[in-house]
């Protein structure tokens, strides 16, 4: 941000692109939210599945 004042041009482009640590940090939270999810999931199904029932197998 520049001050209002000032009689700077904005330049029209970045001056550089750091692709390799956005990619990279978007490839470790996208990851790590992923795990977090599946963690969850998996807690969550195992806490609500019932063990009083016992299940029978179907023989052919």
């Amino acid at each position: 941000m520049t001050i209002s004042k000032d009689m700077m041009k904005p330049s029209p482009l970045p001056d550089s692109w750091k692709l390799k640590e956005i990619f990279s940090t978007g490839i470790v939270l996208g990851s790590s939210y992923t795990d977090d999810s599946y963690i969850l999931l998996g807690h969550e199904r195992y806490r609500l599945l019932p063990r009083h029932i016992q299940y029978q197998t179907i023989e052919a």
